[in-house]
């Protein structure tokens, strides 16, 4: 990870971690909010530089999959 992309990682943790702190939302629904943005992200950059519809269908797939049971 090169220094940009730490720069945004940092934005958008110190974004959330206030989010969840000033607007007294739960934990759960910032997590849920900042994982919908990441997808949506992903899925217009895909889009944009015309990525393979193979690449889409592994990034959804990983994305939607429900995690394993703790």
């Amino acid at each position: 990870m090169n220094g940009p992309e730490a720069v945004v990682v940092i934005v958008i943790v110190t974004v959330a971690s206030v989010l969840a702190i000033v607007s007294g939302l739960p934990v759960l629904d910032v997590l849920q909010l900042v994982a919908g943005a990441g997808l949506v992200a992903v899925l217009i950059v895909a889009l944009a530089t015309g990525a393979p519809a193979r690449a889409v269908r592994t990034a959804l797939r990983a994305v939607l999959t429900p995690a394993p049971a703790a």
